[in-house]
């Protein structure tokens, strides 16, 4: 699992690459990258008229990819490969390559009660992984500075978990 975490305007922001098998984790690498490179934040909600996702193929979204955000309601843009699954359920913005494929992006914002910094939100969000995961190991931590968080803090991180008996 790779987590992106960027804080915005006083909200979190996590973006989730989750792969339930390693083969699939390092398959969808480059695929990864340049949905993390095509994420933006925008300045404003734009709510004065309705805004669908922009369709594939458009100027504004990348070469084989479909947005999956929808400006009417989210600050950013979020593009994943035209052919993967759009779920959009619980307040997250998720899509995943297909129904026996679950190697998934998803994007939740959140409003940290108890955290200040991007460390200690993503200290909160490990001690539920570490009780309600298994054989959860933290591999990496790291600044992320792309094109996508130039302008944010951001942190990056990997790790390993199992759930419902899946690594």
């Amino acid at each position: 699992v790779t987590q992106y975490v960027s804080r915005k305007d006083g909200r979190m922001f996590v973006l989730t690459y989750m792969a339930p098998f390693e083969k699939d984790y390092e398959q969808y690498t480059t695929v990864v990258e340049a949905i993390v490179t095509g994420f933006v934040f925008t300045d404003e909600v734009v709510t004065d008229k309705p805004v669908t996702p922009a369709q594939p193929g458009a100027a504004d979204v990348p070469a084989g990819m479909k947005e999956i955000s929808d400006t009417a309601i989210h600050d950013f843009r979020l593009f994943v490969p035209e052919t993967w699954t759009t779920d959009l359920q619980n307040g997250t913005v998720s899509a995943f390559v297909s129904d026996t494929d679950r190697t998934s992006i998803s994007l939740v914002r959140g409003y940290p009660t108890n955290a200040n910094t991007l460390p200690e939100y993503f200290a909160n969000l490990e001690k539920d992984y570490k009780d309600k995961l298994t054989s959860y190991t933290l591999l990496t931590k790291e600044e992320a500075h792309t094109a996508t968080t130039a302008k944010l803090d951001s942190l990056r991180y990997v790790f390993t978990a199992t759930y419902n008996g899946v690594s």
